[in-house]
């Protein structure tokens, strides 16, 4: 059993803060460090409990006991309530203080007075503020030693001014600081620097008045006085000291008021500091943090949408979602129970707060689908399109091969979502829900504050299992069900109803026609402020919602009851949300039936299963995040039962899930961490960030964005319609003041706003997407929303403004609707939005793939391989498919058929493989933005934009016209070479009754013996005959290089043989070694004038056998002039045709005209096409 706490306790003995405050207990750990601290004793919490009447005769008693103990001096009379000179919050200046108090009489008096400020008016608005329960505070009072101080002020050793952190600031006055305190003077400044105490910036202030240390008042100060530093560098020094040593007692930066008498300091109180403005020194950290992080591979990092919702969460919440958006545990189950399989790499999620803000790591990302997945993300693209994180990667960063079996497994988990499609909104609705809303009420109903410690560490992690390995995959996979949905209508909207605004219509059709639980919310809010309903009742069912209501440290409506209350009766002067919701199902169901009507009878049923399965999914969104809210509300319980242990008040969540459980089993919270904590956020803050960081935009991190004060600026809409009203700037939907059809302007889309819907116009966003739990609400409502960056700090407050959910832009009422282009607007109009890509086209695509590649194939093939396997059957097939043609029409008319007809052939397939209209509009819009882009400066964000749409017409009118060229690619190429190779003057066959030399070419090392065999008419000249027989060179060369081998002396020469020099035979026998040169045989072979084809000639050496054709007149296409062989000493046949009597020509079309100009096969052909060509695709329409 405890024992009785002392009325009266000697300061340095103060270590129980319920019992003695937090400015003892702080002063106690002074003096056990050593530290200079006036003596004196504490009058107790338990001692002062019941002291509202005054103090009795007893605590008297013991006060004047203790103050003669101490010698009865002069003292300083000081507050020390349980939560004063604390991390979570200083109450500084909230309480009474008493200084230069004398004599018992007085101490009592003085004790009194602090007692009785507890209840001041302005320290309950200070505890309200900073969300602390008043009637949990209690006082205790500190009486000390009064030092005669010649000098008084304060050391913080984090500069409050600037944030430095390597900084600390002294400010100081002459005599008592009554003066520095009230702010009656101006204090001298000194900036030291932390680390070695030199100063680095000195003002000194003219003072005009001081306390001294016997006065009671402030009186002038002496003029020897005024303009002259208080402190010289040898005080700063030992100054300095002393703010190092209480650092390393406290273990963070503190606020030290001090006195100086006598020649040395004393300290009369410590608390942490609480009010750093952001560092730039954090900003260097978070640099150089980045910059490492890239070094090992990640990066860059996108603005996640998770910021729509937690734009700054705290470090409890994070350390909940982070634990949520895992590959291990929430994000990651859902993902596994689909067919993803998330890397080791995603154990701990792949967003990372960077000032506090999360940021999707791309480098990370794509491991959450697979392990070392072939694809990256585009960051050129998210710079234009940030929500494009919220799908899988598409730019190739992968072999072939794994890039194939990637999107196996992507098919695989894609067929498994539309497996899940038809059950799981009835699994959601029957079992999920409501299973989870009931455990859910049966944990509200738990009293926590009888959890031992234990107790309540299971608890939490019992009701955070569940929440996160439980309900969030389920109810997050109906989000991913959704938005497959949402695609398929899409995409039937683009097949069939591409000319209208596709995204309006989608955005219109995607209302279920029961409200959801967010809508619903909004309709009793309009009953409560009708008077149809009470508060109570309407807080019983949605009061664990609220502002910010992810955000576990943020406040439940229940607990700001007034605030809702307030929204209330403004809801009761507009229309009801029901009316709005009604109205938005019968647009829907008239925009639907107009659909319906235009569709086929395949596409009607198309539509009607994809617009049912979106108007089952869109509620199930939200009811999910209902229920997700349900369960981070008994987190926020558990966190504010720990509060109320731990006297943290809302720092409590400044602590981690294991710090708070750590802290809770220890009954103390580790107040150098939360301090740290406090200055860390107030500085992450301050520092504004872009919405993708890159390697070369983390040296500029921390630079604000120029946004030139505009009236018109783009947008981009997410829920469709117009509205004109004034603007009403908001920072939370708990503290909006927003007046009945006002446009709203707000950072983000938390779901609490959707409270105020009901009263609003229009609604401008700074971010957002169209999937956002409150786009979807707004478009049940039918409010027109847009996203606009630096909205909040771009729109004026009160101007009236018009916003344009459907074309996507903000205009002053007072100025022409017509939006001029920005540089760095990144939004374009739907006027300038080409049509979506249609079936046709997705399977255009398709072909020219397979075209191309299957082609391919078959013309390597065709060159790789043998010539008799391929090349020369498809040339005799063209031969006989072509040249009775060539006899018919000629040459040149030939060609011209061809050119034709294969324009023809080409326009033809376009026009029926690809979606004409579609391309057409898309062509027109092309031509559009071509003039957009030319209004805007080179490399800006707008033109970047612009040319990635334009890039993407370009690709889709380029794919349509390669369709044909796809299929036809193989008979093209193979035409083209067939064309030169027979109706080319350079190939043409002579006369008949030419003469034509053949050549054979016969291996020079052996005699051997050929014939020439022509059958009639042809016949050989006489003087060639039939068999000749090559010349037996090696064996008359080595019979004579062995002769000269055995002359001593060189003989007379021989007729036509050298001399048997040295050197001769050296030559002669070097020629020897090597291969004999190939030997020539040649016969002329005469034909009649009547013989007009093809004529078959062989030549043969014994089993071998050379066949070739000699083709004369224009009856035959023109043939080989060449055989070879690679075995046998036959290596080649060549036919050689007389040269033409006259140059060749193909045809001179201008030689009436006297000019001799041969435009040649390929002229003809292009003569033919083109215009056939260009009448056709005019005729056509094609783009």
């Amino acid at each position: 059993m405890n024992p009785t706490p002392l009325p009266i306790q000697p300061l340095s003995e103060c270590d129980d803060i319920t019992l003695t405050g937090g400015k003892a207990v702080n002063l106690a750990r002074m003096i056990a460090a050593g530290l200079p601290v006036p003596d004196g004793f504490v009058v107790t919490t338990a001692a002062l409990r019941h002291a509202d009447a005054g103090i009795g005769s007893e605590l008297a008693a013991g006060i004047g006991d203790a103050y003669a103990a101490i010698g009865r001096p002069t003292v300083a009379v000081r507050s020390s309530a349980t939560l004063e000179d604390q991390p979570t919050a200083s109450l500084a200046g909230q309480f009474a203080s008493q200084i230069g108090v004398r004599g018992e009489g007085g101490l009592l008096d003085a004790v009194a007075k602090c007692r009785a400020s507890l209840h001041s008016e302005r320290t309950a608005a200070y505890a309200a503020a900073q969300h602390l329960d008043a009637g949990a505070i209690e006082m205790a009072v500190i009486v000390q030693e009064l030092v005669p101080t010649e000098v008084s002020g304060v050391l913080f050793t984090r500069n409050p001014q600037s944030g430095a952190a390597d900084e600390m600031l002294v400010e100081a006055v002459w005599g008592l600081g009554n003066p520095l305190v009230s702010g009656a003077v101006q204090p001298d400044q000194w900036q030291l620097d932390r680390a070695s105490g030199s100063v680095r910036r000195t003002r000194i202030a003219d003072q005009e008045i001081w306390q001294p240390p016997d006065a009671s008042e402030s009186v002038p100060l002496p003029e020897d006085r005024r303009c002259t530093a208080c402190l010289d560098e040898d005080a700063l020094r030992a100054l300095w000291e002393l703010g190092r040593r209480t650092i390393e007692c406290f273990g963070c930066d503190q606020d030290i008021e001090w006195g100086f008498a006598e020649g040395r300091f004393f300290l009369l109180q410590s608390r942490p500091v609480t009010t750093a403005a952001g560092d730039p020194a954090d900003l260097d950290v978070i640099r150089q943090s980045l910059q490492q992080r890239m070094a090992a591979g990640h990066g860059p990092w996108v603005l996640h949408n998770l910021a729509e919702t937690l734009p700054h969460p705290t470090p409890l919440t994070w350390s909940v979602f982070r634990r949520l958006l895992s590959g291990d545990e929430g994000f990651g189950l859902m993902y596994r129970s689909i067919g993803f399989a998330p890397a080791a790499s995603c154990r701990h999620g792949f967003i990372d707060l960077i000032a506090g803000r999360p940021y999707a790591d791309l480098a990370r990302l794509p491991e959450m689908f697979f392990a070392e997945l072939p694809f990256r993300y585009d960051v050129a693209r998210a710079r234009i399109e940030p929500e494009m994180v919220n799908a899988p990667p598409a730019l190739p960063a992968g072999s072939f091969v794994a890039r194939f079996c990637t999107a196996r497994r992507f098919a695989r988990v894609n067929a498994n979502l539309r497996a899940r499609l038809d059950v799981h909104d009835s699994d959601l609705a029957d079992t999920v829900f409501p299973e989870f809303s009931a455990w859910c009420g049966a944990g509200k109903a738990r009293d926590l504050s009888r959890l031992s410690a234990a107790e309540w560490c299971e608890l939490w992690q019992q009701r955070s299992d569940r929440i996160l390995n439980d309900l969030t995959p389920q109810s997050m996979l109906a989000t991913l069900l959704l938005k497959l949905a949402m695609d398929d209508l899409a995409e039937i909207l683009g097949e069939y109803c591409w000319q209208e605004d596709t995204q309006a219509l989608l955005q219109t059709l995607a209302t279920s026609a029961a409200p959801s639980l967010t809508v619903r919310a909004g309709i009793e809010l309009h009953k409560v402020g009708c008077g149809r309903l009470s508060i109570e009742q309407w807080l019983t069912e949605f009061g664990h919602r609220g502002p910010n209501e992810l955000e576990l440290a943020a406040p439940r409506w229940r607990e700001i009851p007034e605030q809702i209350a307030a929204a209330a009766r403004q809801a009761a002067v507009t229309e009801g949300p029901l009316a709005r919701h009604q109205r938005r199902c019968e647009e829907a169901d008239a925009a639907a039936a107009r659909t319906r009507a235009t569709l086929p009878a395949r596409g009607q049923a198309e539509f009607d299963r994809c617009w049912s399965l979106v108007r089952r999914y869109v509620n199930l969104r939200e009811d999910g995040r209902h229920c997700l809210v349900l369960g981070l509300d008994l987190l926020r319980d558990l966190a504010l039962e720990a509060r109320n242990r731990l006297l943290l008040g809302d720092d409590v969540f400044l602590l981690e899930e294991s710090e708070l459980a750590a802290a809770v089993t220890a009954g103390a919270a580790p107040a150098a961490v939360v301090a740290e904590r406090q200055c860390r956020r107030k500085s992450e803050a301050s520092i504004p960030l872009p919405d993708v960081i890159e390697a070369a935009d983390v040296p500029h991190l921390g630079e604000p964005a120029a946004t030139p004060p505009e009236q018109r600026r783009r947008a981009m809409p997410i829920a469709p319609g117009t509205a004109c009203g004034p603007v009403c700037l908001a920072a939370t939907a708990a503290t909006a003041d927003v007046e009945p059809g006002c446009i709203l302007v707000c950072s983000n889309l938390d779901p609490a706003w959707t409270v105020l819907f009901p009263s609003v116009a229009g609604v401008v966003v700074e971010r957002g997407g169209a999937l956002s739990h409150s786009a979807i609400v707004a478009r049940e409502l039918g409010l027109p929303v847009v996203v606009m960056p630096d909205a909040v700090r771009t729109l004026r407050p009160g101007a009236t403004v018009i916003l344009d959910g459907c074309e996507g832009w903000v205009s002053e009422a007072d100025t022409e609707a017509v939006v001029e282009p920005r540089a760095t607007d990144i939004v374009l109009p739907a006027s300038l939005i080409p049509p979506p890509a249609g079936r046709c086209e997705r399977r255009g695509r398709r072909l020219v793939l397979m075209g191309f590649t299957a082609w391919g194939l078959f013309l390597a093939a065709a060159w790789l391989l043998p010539a008799t396997w391929l090349r020369l059957p498809v040339s005799r097939f063209l031969d006989g498919l072509l040249w009775p043609v060539v006899g018919t029409v000629g040459k040149p008319g030939t060609v011209a058929l061809l050119g034709a007809g294969l324009a023809v052939l080409i326009i033809g397939l376009q026009a029926w493989l690809t979606d004409s209209a579609r391309l057409r509009q898309a062509a027109s819009v092309a031509g559009h933005l071509r003039g957009e882009a030319a209004a805007v400066p080179r490399g800006s964000t707008r033109r970047r934009c612009i040319g990635a749409v334009l890039n993407a017409i370009q690709v889709r009118l380029a794919l349509a016209a390669l369709l044909p060229l796809a299929l036809l690619l193989g008979p093209l190429v193979l035409l083209f070479l067939w064309l030169p190779a027979r109706v080319a003057p350079a190939v043409e066959s002579p006369p008949p009754g030419a003469t034509v030399n053949v050549y054979a070419v016969i291996d020079g090392e052996q005699p051997v013996t050929v014939t020439l065999a022509v059958d009639p008419p042809l016949r050989l000249d006489e003087a060639c005959p039939g068999t000749q027989t090559t010349a037996p060179v090696r064996s008359v060369l080595t019979t004579l290089y062995d002769q000269w081998r055995g002359e001593e002396t060189p003989s007379a020469p021989l007729p036509g043989v050298p001399l048997a020099t040295p050197e001769n035979l050296e030559n002669l026998e070097s020629f020897l070694t090597r291969p004999l040169p190939s030997q020539r045989l040649a016969w002329q072979v005469l034909s009649p004038t009547t013989a007009d084809g093809r004529f078959p000639i062989r030549v043969t050496t014994g089993e071998q056998e050379l066949l070739l054709g000699i083709v004369l007149g224009e009856r035959s296409p023109p043939g080989r002039v060449r055989a070879e062989s690679q075995t046998g000493p036959l290596r080649a046949l060549h036919l050689e045709y007389p040269a033409p009597s006259r140059p060749p020509v193909f045809w001179r079309p201008l030689q009436a005209f006297g000019i001799d100009w041969d435009c040649g096969w390929l002229g003809v052909y292009l003569l033919a096409y083109l215009p056939v060509m260009l009448a056709l695709r005019w005729a056509l329409k094609l783009p």
